[in-house]
This record gives C-alpha cells, structure tokens and sequence, in this order.
C-alpha cells in the first residue's frame, strides 16, 4: 500500500475553466521510494488555503488488489500532535489504483477556537491496505505508507469588525512620550481576539 499522488484543489471552476489546484505531488510510492514506511515533506512540499473555504482532496493509492484506505489529519492546533479530532478525510477503496476524493470544509476561528492560522501547520497523509483496520495516526502500519505535507490555513473570518488608530490632536507618532489610542470592533460572532503588531 501506498501514496502515490496527493493533491489538493479548488471545488469551483476558474474563470479559464479549470479548477486551482494548491497542491499535486506525485510519489514515488513505498517501493520506488526505497521501502520508506514514513516521508517527511512538511519542509519543501505544502499548501496555502483559505479558512472556511471548501477543497477537493484526492489520494491515488497503489496497486493493491482489495484496494487501500486513504486519512488526512491536519495539526490544526499546532501542539506538536496530530489525533482523531484533526481527521479530515477518511475514504476507504475497494480496488486498486483509486483516486480517493473527499471535499473538505476548513474551519474558522469561530468553528474552531483552536485553530492555529498563518502558520506552517503538519498534514498527514496515511494509505494502508483495505485489509488492516484500523488506521492510527500515530501507529504502525501493516503495509502502509505516511506521508507528511504542510499546509497554512489563512484567516477568512468575519469582514465587519476592525482596528482604528488615532493620534491625540497636535501629537507627534515619532516623539517619545506621544501615545497611540487603538481602538477595536469586534465582529458578531467574535467574543475575543488577540491582537499581534510587528
């Protein structure tokens, strides 16, 4: 069993007629890349996406007969450790050679408090057999295949709320001692937020 292609892609169709794709690596698969069980390409191979948007994800298994089972996990909180909450696709195949596809929904930070954005984040990507159950994803295989990408979720929240910046009138924002009044709205739906500046 294994993952020979990983791909990612919009479920519209663009003004040109075709969909965007964020993501197409073709694999070797477990033989051709030297009976590797686990792939680390979080560092050179990933994705960018929208939160809240809605993507067509597709494992191509390998050339087991029964068919293999394809799982998707993305750290979406970023501790370090991916675990049952963080699976987003779970399609089992009945034949060989199958393009598992499932469309997959990205959370917000209103969906999901949890949700780490604008941050490289690890996805797994498991194909195993159809025969073994069931898939850990941080277990051993049987006769599987693991492979890590990364992908960055970007905020795609609410659009009403804001930050404003006012000076005191006849202050100066280079002189020290002046003070900045930050102000925030919060957009409905929003109970808190954090606010980072650089």
């Amino acid at each position: 069993a294994c993952v020979t292609e990983f791909r990612i892609t919009d479920t519209t169709v663009n003004t040109y007629g075709y969909v965007n794709t964020y993501l197409d690596y073709e694999s070797d698969g477990y033989n051709g890349d030297g009976n590797k069980v686990y792939i680390d390409r979080s560092c050179r191979e990933g994705a960018t996406l929208l939160a809240g948007s809605t993507y067509q994800f597709m494992v191509l298994t390998g050339d087991v007969t029964a068919g293999e089972n394809a799982r998707v996990y993305i750290d979406y909180n970023n501790d370090g450790s991916l675990d049952n909450t963080e699976l987003v696709m779970r399609v089992n195949g009945t034949a060989a050679n199958q393009q598992l596809k499932a469309s997959i929904t990205l959370p917000t930070v209103v969906t999901r408090s949890t949700l780490v954005t604008c941050t490289p984040l690890r996805m797994r990507v498991i194909s195993e057999r159809g025969t073994v159950s069931p898939i850990n994803v941080c277990g051993a295989l049987s006769y599987g295949q693991v492979e890590d990408y990364m992908v960055i979720v970007k905020g795609n929240g609410p659009i009403s709320g804001g930050v404003s910046i006012t000076l005191p009138a006849g202050s100066n924002p280079s002189c020290s001692g002046d003070t900045l009044k930050f102000r925030s709205k919060l957009a409905s739906g929003i109970t808190a937020a954090t606010f980072r500046w650089y």
